[in-house]
């Protein structure tokens, strides 16, 4: 008996630590995701017993962290481009030395401080 109750401890922190897991990537879930899985525990935890219970928590928690990371690399890669794109507009513009202005590049665009006039 006591095995067995080891057993769901174990069984039961697996699942608090895939929800953790989970929570800390809610930012690339859209709303409402999550909402199978509140019911899945919510059986879960009204029938601990139930095998099957445990395992559609397991099966659907799963799923979420596997969307959340699709979603976190589709971002990175759209964000990628971005930079890319943003690196290549400098280029192709002449840039500006971002090691002597750094952040203010933009102004060094518009007033050029070099001149002796200025």
């Amino acid at each position: 008996m006591l095995k067995a109750l080891n057993d769901k401890l174990k069984l039961m922190r697996a699942i608090r630590e895939k929800c953790e897991e989970l929570a800390m990537t809610m930012e690339f879930l859209e709303g409402g995701a999550i909402k199978l899985l509140k019911v899945h525990l919510k059986k879960y935890y009204d029938d601990v017993d139930n095998e099957t219970l445990r395992n559609n928590v397991d099966k659907q928690c799963q799923a979420l962290l596997d969307l959340a990371d699709k979603n976190r690399k589709a971002e990175d890669v759209l964000g990628g481009l971005g930079n890319n794109e943003a690196e290549e507009e400098e280029k192709s513009q002449g840039g500006t030395d971002s090691a002597k202005y750094g952040n203010l590049g933009w102004l060094h665009d518009i007033i050029d401080l070099s001149l002796p006039e200025n």
